[in-house]
């Protein structure tokens, strides 16, 4: 793929202007979607979901006031054509089987993501024409 292109950079920059939690997910959705969007050749489409342990339960994609109670956190990029996992970040205290619970849910919630910027790129992608 970086023979695609040779000397090049792509930078992509995500300016947050309010946010009710999940920023880097939304980010690295948006930033994926941004290049999609820009005809920039990818292996696929990357979605990010995250969930927390909030009372001994995992919540996926946690608002801001949710962040304020967990004690711990994982984020998850997904490829969900690839079935591949790209980027995993956790923090706080998370015993390994919740830790794996969030992942789960966290691909669950990425192949949902996926599917619907799936649709709207098609949507976009047909109004162009």
């Amino acid at each position: 793929m970086v023979e695609k292109f040779p000397k090049s950079v792509i930078e992509i920059n995500i300016l947050v202007l309010e946010s009710d939690g999940g920023t880097l997910s939304a980010a690295i959705t948006a930033g994926s979607l941004a290049l999609a969007d820009a005809g920039i050749l990818c292996y696929d489409i990357v979605a990010c979901c995250s969930a927390a342990k909030i009372n001994n339960q995992a919540v996926l994609d946690p608002v801001a006031s949710e962040e304020l109670e967990q004690t711990g956190n994982v984020t998850v990029a997904y490829m969900a054509t690839l079935e591949e996992i790209t980027q995993v970040v956790q923090s706080g205290d998370l015993e390994v089987d919740t830790a794996i619970s969030c992942v789960d849910l966290c691909v669950s919630g990425c192949q949902e993501v996926h599917e619907m910027m799936r649709q709207q790129l098609k949507k976009t992608a047909s109004q162009q024409k």
